[in-house]
């Protein structure tokens, strides 16, 4: 019983940190990335900017996003083994809306990354 309630402990401690550190990354890191690669390709078309910095910009912004993606399935992966450990499922009090605001209206919704409830 001790040694479940430490493992759980854990994972609610390490499903914080992976959503603090996703809404990080979807709320600046990449929005960043994807305004300093706007800009470069402007910069590239009136001969401001090489291309070699350009597809370096690109190249960073698809880390971002990729590192993003693989975040959020660590995320789930961890929410899991914590539903598992504590042998429930846990409550989203604040559903997330992780589809681009230029996605299309008819584009998947995911489901929402639910809040741990402690216990």
């Amino acid at each position: 019983m001790r040694r479940r309630r430490e493992e759980g402990k854990d994972l609610f401690a390490r499903v914080h940190s992976q959503r603090e550190l996703l809404r990080l990354m979807r709320d600046e890191i990449v929005p960043k990335a994807d305004q300093t690669f706007e800009v470069s390709l402007q910069s590239y078309e009136v001969g401001e900017v090489s291309f070699l910095q350009l597809v370096d910009n690109w190249r960073q912004l698809l880390r971002f996003q990729i590192a993003t993606h693989r975040l959020e399935a660590q995320l789930r992966q961890s929410l899991a083994r914590l539903e598992r450990t504590i042998g429930g499922y846990l409550h989203a009090d604040a559903p997330h809306d992780s589809i681009p605001h230029d996605a299309p209206p008819d584009a998947p919704r995911e489901q929402p990354i639910p809040e741990p409830v402690p216990d």
